[in-house]
This record gives structure tokens, sequence and C-alpha cells, in this order.
């Protein structure tokens, strides 16, 4: 009864819970009882809507409400009062209001009930299914698997954005709380197994601030009154490293605080504890009190020995727990507290409500060996936090290996720096800090400056394949980048063949006449081995105007076959003139750079294209 929404399919189930709300998933198989589900599904039923349907079926064929009347058939409006009529004569409480129901409605011996339930049972469910899965289920026939899971499966996906006829309660589909559940990474191949794992310096962060600090006696009192107990290393932490003692002395002066000394033995089996020895309590004389400062000093000696400083008001809860344990020195108490006695069930709960608030994400074994306490108390008492919203469980640390326990609200705290760090992690830099960035990448800051042509060879290979006007190369890109630049390293390069030069986009009109460079034309330096890459990136063939063609497609083919290496050679080969030769070098460097993946002859037009290239640059500087 604790559910906030909920929705039902015929194959899926969805409860939205509070976040105060947490149990153990294994018991959820057990709320159901073979024994019980009938009776439970009648009374469930009795709300539904199939039974006011079937009912007005039930008394219409029954000829209990009349159908004809005056030779008329009887209006649908007026058959639904009186087949409630006959409901509230029959079965009065079915009409009645819950506020006036204490418990559940009894059934009346009715046929027409009694039949319109059968019909429920059976026909619009499978009641003898249902009672015959649950007797398996107790049997262990079928296996029940429970998984807490940060996220939801993607099985899950079907009842999380089910249609609203398979919602039970009035909240309409925009505001159902499933819209909200996070299922990004559902579908993600790596799996969500760190999802819920919460970040190991947000939980240090939330356990140093929830750990109180004491500056005097009266803060350290509060702390007492807070935890429970502390150890005498947990008393020195509060303080900081001040005198500590100083404000244990205060206390015990003003019978504020006192100190718990107890001997912790161990059964064989680890269940059975038996805390404290046969000494009695001190009693405040002398003898009683030299007794137990001398037992208290040797029981400390001892590894099984444990000892407390407790506030005045928290001295019968340990007196339930510890019920041996020596009290040094004893205190005078008051008479309120004197007379407070409290069962050793509700002092665990208490002793371990009070170390939750501060400690973080806990184990019950790290509890119980704090305590020195079975394992069976310690559970029986988280489970009793957990039943009123105190506490949840789960895995938080990394580094878990079994269930953790941890207060509600430390765990919001911790959630909330886990997920703030995660957007730290991702969040854009300013425009300032991207700029400093991109400035020292592009080595065009001071400090970043390359020198001599390995620096400009660093600087081209960042920049392969980047089209840029014909004359901000030398003056704006590579003097930027390169202490004192100059000009002849480029040409080394490109004479090298390590550093190749052309246009690598596409042309507006292909089909266009081709012109010489302009200042402002496009231009991309680019890495020889690289060249292949660029040309299949542009998706083109290898095309020329048809004016020129085939004298072009001619040098281009006598360039390829390495019969003419450079500019100068072609007029002399007597292939063209020096002037049709130095307008057949530009169409080739206009054209040949843009052009990929040729079919057969690829290796060729590529060689061509960079022997036209380096002639061009040995007979006339294109950035000149």
């Amino acid at each position: 009864n604790f559910e906030l929404q909920a929705a039902a399919t015929d194959d899926a189930i969805v409860i939205s819970l509070g976040t105060q709300h947490s149990f153990p998933l294994e018991e959820v198989f057990r709320y159901l009882n073979s024994k019980t589900v009938r009776d439970l599904l009648v009374q469930a039923l009795l709300d539904a809507p199939m039974f006011t349907i079937r009912w007005r079926w039930n008394a219409a064929r029954s000829l209990a409400v009349p159908r004809f009347r005056g030779g008329s058939k009887i209006a649908a409006p007026l058959q639904r009062m009186e087949s409630e009529n006959l409901l509230a004569a029959v079965f009065p409480e079915q009409l009645a209001c819950l506020e006036h129901i204490v418990g559940d409605r009894e059934i009346p011996d009715h046929p027409l009930v009694e039949q319109t339930i059968h019909d429920c049972l059976t026909e619009a469910m499978d009641i003898d299914g249902l009672e015959e899965v649950l007797r398996k289920i107790e049997n262990g026939q079928i296996r029940c698997i429970a998984r807490d899971l940060p996220e939801p499966s993607p099985l899950a996906a079907e009842i999380l954005n089910a249609r609203p006829y398979a919602f039970l309660d009035n909240a309409p589909l925009e505001e159902r709380r499933t819209q909200a559940v996070y299922t990004r990474r559902a579908s993600e191949r790596s799996g969500s197994d760190g999802l819920g794992i919460l970040d190991s310096a947000a939980i240090e962060k939330v356990q140093r601030e929830a750990w109180p600090e004491a500056a005097n006696a009266d803060e350290l009192h509060d702390a007492l009154m807070l935890v429970g107990v502390m150890s005498p290393e947990e008393v020195q932490r509060t303080s900081n490293g001040k005198d500590v003692e100083q404000f244990v002395s205060t206390l015990v002066a003003e019978n504020r605080a006192t100190r718990v000394v107890f001997a912790a033995q161990h059964s064989k089996d680890r269940e059975v504890l038996k805390c404290g020895s046969a000494l009695p309590l001190s009693r405040g004389d002398g003898k009683s009190e030299k007794r137990s400062r001398w037992v208290g000093s040797a029981l400390q000696n001892t590894s099984a020995t444990r000892a407390f400083c407790i506030a005045a008001e928290r001295l019968p809860m340990i007196q339930a727990i510890y019920p041996n344990a020596i009290v040094e020195p004893d205190l005078v108490l008051p008479d309120s507290v004197r007379g407070k006695v409290l069962e050793r069930a509700d002092a665990v709960r208490e002793l371990v409500r009070g170390r939750m608030e501060v400690c973080g994400p806990i184990s019950a074994s790290e509890l119980s060996e704090m305590f020195v306490l079975s394992r069976s108390e310690i559970d029986a008492a988280l489970l009793a936090l957990e039943a009123e919203g105190f506490i949840l469980r789960g895995k938080f640390r990394p580094s878990a290996t079994e269930q953790e326990w941890c207060d509600r609200r430390l765990l919001a705290r911790i959630h909330r720096l886990t997920i703030d760090r995660l957007r730290a992690e991702i969040q854009p830099v300013s425009l300032q800090d991207f700029y400093r960035f991109l400035f020292a990448w592009q080595r065009a800051d001071l400090e970043h400056r390359v020198e001599g042509p390995e620096g400009l060879q660093s600087v081209l290979e960042q920049l392969d394949g980047c089209e840029l006007p014909l004359t901000a190369w030398e003056s704006a890109v590579l003097a930027a980048r390169v202490n004192d630049y100059d000009p002849e390293w480029l040409d080394r390069l490109c004479f090298s063949g390590r550093v190749g030069w052309g246009r690598l986009s596409s042309l507006q009109n292909p089909n266009a006449r081709a012109f010489a460079p302009l200042r402002t034309s496009p231009i991309a330096l680019y890495q020889r081995e690289n060249l292949h890459d660029w040309l299949h990136l542009t998706q083109e063939r290898f095309s020329f105007p048809q004016t020129n063609g085939p004298r072009l497609a001619g040098t281009l083919e006598d360039v390829g076959a390495k019969r003419v290496s450079l500019a100068s050679s072609l007029p002399d080969a007597g292939l063209c003139s020096e002037r049709r030769s130095r307008r057949n070098h530009w169409e080739m460097a206009w054209k040949v750079p843009r052009a990929t993946r040729p079919s057969k002859n690829l290796r060729g037009y590529c060689c061509a294209a960079m022997a036209l290239f380096f002639a061009v640059c040995s007979s006339a500087r294109f950035l000149a």
C-alpha cells in the first residue's frame, strides 16, 4: 500500500516507489501465497470495471432486470440503473463508501454474485493458472531471480512506455514517473555494471563532512549523543588534534560522559557472542572503583577488549547491549535516565542508527566487527531501519564485494557530488581557453613556434590537405608558425617529393575553361604519401575539357610514362611550343590534383601530376 504509481500489462508490472522505500527484492516473490491469493483477488476485482460489466450481463440474462417494458425496449442507461438497484439490494457493501468499511467486504451467498465472481476469475482472469504458478514457486519448481540494476533492462522498455489503458491509478501519461527513468545506456554493449558505483572522492568528502567536530566539551557531548559510542581514536578525530583529554575530563567531572570497557569473545560458530566478564558494574565505592580501573586496564591490554566513550544519556542503551561491561568511572545519573530500560533489539537499532548518520556506506560485517555484535543482530537492526526509510541498501563503493547500507540523506549528497563530477568532466571550456589551446596546438604563439626545415615539415603535416588562398600560405600561415621562415625550405620539400600542392576540392563547373590560379585561389599543401587518400575523397575521375583534350592527354601520358619529366623537356621533344607547354602545365596543375581513383593508370597519372607540379615550381614560383 505504499506505491505511488503502478501500471501492468500481460508481461510486466511497474511500481513507482518513494525515495525512502527500500526492501529486499527477494521478498517480492513471497508477497502472494497460493492459499490466500483467491481471496485477495476477489477483494481486488470488486473495484474493477469487470465486475460491474459482468454483473449487468448476468442480471440481464437471468431476467432479474427487465429488458422490455410496454412493448418497447428499455434504454441502456435505465437498464444500468436497474442493475445498480439490484446490486444495492443483493450486495450493499459493493456500493458502500470504502471509508465506512472495516476490513474485507463480506461476499453474500447469492447466485448472481457468485456467478459474476466466477466469470471474473475464470473468464477475464485465470485464477487456476495463477495458483499453479504460485505453488511451483513455493515448491522450487520455478526459480525466481531478483536483480538490482541502476537502469531498467531493454526488456522493461514496453512497460515503461505503456499505454494509458495499463495504468492502475489516475495519473495521466505526462505525469507518469516512468517518463523520468534514465534508459540511455541500457542498449550499450559494455553493459551497466559500473553505473551504480559512486565516486570514491565524493564518498570520502561526505564522510568527512558528516563526522562531527568538537571545539569544546559541549560540542564533544553533542557528538557522543549523535554517534552513540566512540572509540578513543574517534574521539581524537572529533577534536581535530585539540586538547581532547581536557574535554573528556570536563565531561566526566560533570557526570555527562564516561568510558565503557568490555571483553568480547566469539564462539566457534561466530554467531553467539558473549560480552563482558562476570565482574559487576562499578558501584561508586572506593574498592569497586579501584577494581574497576584495574580490570579496565587489564582488559584494555588484550586484543579481545573494546573501550567506548559514551554520553551519560546513552548509558541505558549500552547496558542493554553489553550487560557485563565495566563503566569507568561510574556516573551519578538523574532519575529520568536511571529508570530507563530498553530492550536489546531496540538498543542495537538505536546504536546502529547513530553510527549510520555519520559513517556513509558501510557493510553489515563492518558494523558487526565494530560493535562486537553478532551478524544476525546487526541484520535485524538494519532491516528495521530500512523499513523506516532511514537507510538504503546497495553497492556504492568501487571496492564493494557485499551489500552495503547508507543513510538516505548522506547517499543523496554523495550521488549529487558524483553527478556534479561527471558533468564537470564533460563541461565545455570557455571561449578564451579554447582559443589559447588552438594557438598552442597550431603553433601560432611565440612559445610553440618551430624552427628550420624539419619544423616546417611538422607544420605541413598538421595542415595536410588544408586549402587556403594562394598568397596566404607564406605570408600569413607559414611565417606565423615557423621562426625565420625561408621560402627555400618549402622548395626543398617540394623537390624532394615529400610535399605536393594543388587544388583538392571540386570545381563548381568542371566543364568550365581552365585558367591560371589567382591570388585568392584555394591551394592545398599535402603529404605525398597521402595524395591517393585525398584524391579518393573527391570522388571524381580525371577529366579535361574537349578543347586541347587530346594534346593535354598526350602530354599527361608522356609525363606519366617518364618519356618527359620536366617542363623544359616538352618543347625540345617537339610535343608542343613553349607557350602551349606552359598553358598545359597550368591546366593539368588545376585539374589533376582534384581527380581520384583512375581505373588502370593511377600510378601513371599520379606520377604525372607530381612531375608537373615540380615542373611548375621550378619554372615559376606559384606563390609569386
